[in-house]
């Protein structure tokens, strides 16, 4: 035993009453444990305070340095210093009023945990006092406490996070991944109260502005686009005095992640499985698989329906009667996604529009120039090979193989009309091919020189060698073409294509996050895009194998993507995931129907093409089924 303590570094110790500052460090660590963290802390005392304006400031991802402004009541000197004491509290005092809680913050541990692990200041006037206290605190160790001048309100900043924890300061990621979290934390709680003025701000550069006084409708156009209102649709149901309501995308528009799924319970952020697998259900069979809604979901119900005291920082609720919760969302958002009217557009329950920013207005004649060049793509020169223009079967024909299709030959009907196929027996990929038929260099035939049967199940190619049958995916073949391209031609200038006209993109505030950490490698793929007020970005060029509207469609999903891996990769790394998301994002899927000139087109560029076994995600491209594997599965 003992041996075994001396090998993991126990030894034997005195019980002891552990110092004050380390409690307060460890029990800082339950409510603080990144940047956005304290900024939701702060923010929600400022809402709870009465703030009608905030703003918050960050340096270096909020590692170095938050500000947080609010013009509510402020505090006077006695309650300034007292609000540092771990468990003070001005919003709870006896238990009866644990089970009707309506503030955010109830505990009296924010304040304490902060200044535990910062070097805090604090700046507060209450309202109609002659003068303010300023209060300075480091480690959790007060250091001056003196009047100042001040405005109506409260001012904290907060310094040096995890100055006194540095093995906490380790598990930090990049600063912009750091900024991306805190930008994503005030945009959840603006939409939760769309009357209050945000501002954030980053290295002196300001990335969000919401007005105050707004509706919700307005809000979300400001937050994710003018075009929000034409890609979601607004719900609402309840039972009683629980009421459910929020906006869902349309089938047609959904994300890659489930970052943009915002759960609120009596406008608190939360996070609950529950809600999450009401929103499942009710999705199930409308959307494609792995992909997410967006979702913006209010819960209303009595305060003494819900226990909001089950975690630390408050992000997880536990509901009384959580089967009437998910019913009551579950047949909400099933109500609203039935009613959508054929075209596919949103309308409400009611049968009438919902509100837009805009709504009536005659468009600027921009507007209508930019709407005009939208409808008219143009590439940047006709582009040969493979999978050109996926309109038109003749254009598409033409551009391959000149108006010429497959032999003439005998048809073999599988899974689809009739296919003339050539009947001349030939070696499977890889084998050693006659003289004068050699497919690729190295002397084996390739995927073009097997004898091509028709599809199965919409997904997959079936060919036929003189020694069996090889089955080949579409998808992952055509993947690892548009992958080796994009490679290849990876900041080269023909294969990139500009636009006619720049597309403009609204971004997600984490989206936007993401962008500016990777613009650089986002530029050599192709996306050449730069800021265009807000988080909003004007797309400039996209790769050639993509056309302007799909790269403008593809881009926020691409920023998704690259936000779910949060280490410092490097820039060779980066790039790659890049490659992979675009390749498979504009690669044929499965059923997509192709013709034979198509079929042939794509079998002899996966022939041109190296590492042709495996797509960039490392599946197989083709499995074949030979006359032994067939004995086998017959016991012959």
């Amino acid at each position: 035993m003992e041996e075994r303590d001396q090998a993991m570094g126990l030894k034997k110790r005195k019980v002891a009453v552990m110092p004050g500052v380390l409690i307060d460090q460890i029990a800082a660590g339950e409510v603080v444990d990144r940047p956005s963290s304290v900024i939701k802390e702060l923010v929600e005392n400022a809402l709870d305070a009465g703030a009608t304006d905030v703003a918050v400031e960050i340096e270096k991802g909020g590692t170095r340095s938050i500000r947080v402004t609010d013009n509510g009541w402020g505090m006077n000197r006695e309650d300034a210093v007292l609000a540092f004491e771990r468990h003070a509290t001005s919003k709870l005092y006896a238990a009866d009023e644990m089970f009707r809680i309506r503030s955010f913050g109830f505990r009296g541990e924010a304040l304490p945990s902060i200044a535990a692990v910062s070097r805090v200041e604090m700046i507060t006037r209450e309202r109609g006092a002659l003068s303010g206290t300023r209060i300075l605190i480091e480690g959790g160790v007060f250091r001056e406490v003196e009047e100042t001048g001040a405005s109506e309100g409260t001012a904290i900043r907060a310094s040096d996070l995890f100055f006194s924890v540095p093995a906490r300061r380790k598990f930090m990621k990049k600063d912009s991944a750091e900024q991306a979290h805190c930008l994503e934390t005030v945009t959840r709680l603006s939409l939760c109260h769309p009357a209050v003025r945000f501002a954030f701000l980053a290295g002196g550069r300001k990335l969000l502005y919401l007005p105050g006084e707004t509706s919700l409708e307005e809000r979300l156009s400001l937050l994710f686009g003018r075009d929000f209102h034409e890609k979601h649709v607004p719900f609402r149901g309840g039972d009683g005095d629980l009421r459910v309501s929020g906006y869902v995308s349309l089938p047609g528009h959904t994300r890659s992640t489930s970052r943009d799924m915002y759960y609120t319970v009596n406008d608190r952020p939360v996070r609950d499985t529950l809600l999450s697998g009401a929103v499942f259900g009710a999705m199930r069979n409308r959307i494609e698989p792995r992909r997410y809604p967006f979702v913006l979901l209010f819960v209303s119900l009595p305060p003494e329906d819900v226990d909001v005291n089950v975690h630390p920082a408050k992000l997880e609720v536990r509901f009384r009667e959580p089967r009437r919760v998910y019913q009551a969302v579950f047949e909400a958002l099933s109500t609203a996604l039935s009613h959508l009217a054929p075209a596919g557009r949103p309308s409400s329950l009611t049968g009438e529009e919902p509100a837009v920013v805009g709504a009536g207005e005659t468009a600027a004649p921009g507007d209508r120039v930019m709407e005009a060049a939208r409808r008219y793509t143009l590439r940047a020169r006709p582009e040969p090979g493979l999978f050109p223009a996926r309109g038109g079967r003749a254009g598409w024909n033409d551009a391959i193989s000149g108006g010429k299709g497959f032999p003439e030959g005998k048809g073999e009907k599988i899974d689809g009309p009739e296919i003339p196929v050539p009947w001349k027996e030939v070696p499977r990929p890889g084998e050693a091919a006659p003289e004068g038929e050699k497919g690729e260099p190295g002397g084996t035939t390739g995927y073009s020189s097997l004898r091509y049967l028709g599809r199965y199940g919409g997904t997959y190619l079936i060919l036929l060698s003189s020694e069996g049958v090889v089955f080949l995916d579409q998808h992952a073949a055509h993947e690892r073409i548009l992958f080796e391209k994009l490679r290849n031609g990876r900041g080269k200038k023909g294969e990139i294509q500009e636009l006619l006209l720049p597309e403009v993109v609204f971004l997600t505030p984490g989206q936007f996050g993401v962008f500016e950490n990777t613009a650089g490698a986002l530029a050599e793929l192709g996306f050449s895009a730069e800021p265009y007020g807000g988080t909003t970005v004007l797309l400039r060029s996209c790769p050639r194998t993509l056309s302007p509207g799909t790269a403008a469609g593809m881009l926020p999903d691409l920023l998704d993507d690259l936000s779910e891996n949060r280490k410092a990769d490097s820039l060779a790394s980066l790039e790659e995931r890049c490659l992979r998301f675009v390749a498979c994002r504009g690669a044929v899927k499965a059923g997509d129907t192709l013709g034979e000139d198509e079929v042939k087109a794509l079998l002899e560029e996966l022939d041109r093409t190296p590492f042709a076994s495996t797509c960039p995600h490392g599946r197989p491209v083709s499995v074949s089924l030979g006359r032994r594997d067939l004995d086998r599965m017959f016991r012959r």
